[in-house]
């Protein structure tokens, strides 16, 4: 069902009975998928709102000009409302996202040289993100979680580490000074980082409520079993990722599974 103003402007529509879409092109590549589909649109048929209900499902995933592997970004919830903002050039663009209903974030980086694929996934009753424009393109600036939030982050190096809480907020590095950044920092190689274009990393995270913490180490050659899991509990613990720390207050208790 689609409603146009008087100037023949689409103004709403309606999708319903298994709502997809796609795009596929060189540099991105996108499908999602739910029950049902709305969208609402301004005076002169700009794209201002999308919701989408009933399992919404979003995958996308891109890479810089120079070929380099793909990063990805993948959403899911009961429903997913996202706000939309015309550039300039008159294009439509995402600004903000609302997904709700055991929502889940995941995002991952393309394989490093001499290593694996980092990757970061977010949980919550309800995630909000806010989006910036970088080279074109959209990347994440900011993610807040209420209630039941998570969040769990893998290394290149394959280290594990898992939080849990009652709220949770992330904010982003985005990718155009992500590799800068690492460099200023040391931490990385410039002739590794053309593997990592895309690729917004956590810069900082905030996580309060009954926070339950556990970090799995990688298993060292010759080492046999499981390795041992640290584990801690606080009320609040704050991630700073330009020092990769993690602070932790309130009612401190830590474990070492050795």
């Amino acid at each position: 069902v689609v409603m146009l103003n008087a100037a023949s402007q689409p103004q709403l529509a309606v999708l319903s009975g298994g709502v997809r879409y796609g795009a596929d092109g060189p540099l991105r590549q996108a499908q999602g998928e739910a029950a049902e589909g709305r969208a609402t649109f301004d005076a002169v048929g700009r794209l201002e709102r999308v919701v989408m209900s009933g399992m919404a499902h979003l995958h996308e995933r891109g890479r810089g000009s120079d070929g380099a592997g793909w990063s990805e970004r993948e959403l899911g919830a009961g429903a997913v409302e996202l706000a939309m903002e015309t550039s300039g050039a008159g294009k439509s663009r995402l600004r903000d996202a609302k997904a709700t209903g055991n929502a889940r974030l995941r995002t991952a980086s393309p394989a490093v040289k001499n290593g694996g694929a980092a990757s970061s996934a977010l949980g919550g009753d309800v995630l909000t993100a806010h989006f910036v424009q970088v080279n074109g393109a959209e990347h994440l600036a900011e993610v807040h979680g209420e209630g039941h939030t998570s969040l769990r982050r893998v290394s290149a190096a394959g280290v594990v580490n898992t939080s849990s809480g009652d709220s949770l907020e992330v904010k982003f590095r985005p990718a155009a000074g992500a590799a800068a950044h690492r460099a200023k920092q040391g931490r990385q190689k410039s002739g590794d980082d053309a593997g990592r274009l895309g690729t917004d990393e956590i810069a900082s995270a905030v996580e309060q409520g009954h926070v339950v913490m556990t970090q799995q180490p990688v298993r060292k050659v010759g080492e046999t079993g499981a390795p041992s899991e640290e584990r801690a509990t606080a009320e609040r613990a704050v991630y700073d990722g330009d020092l990769e720390k993690m602070t932790l207050t309130g009612n401190v208790q830590v474990s070492d599974g050795a």
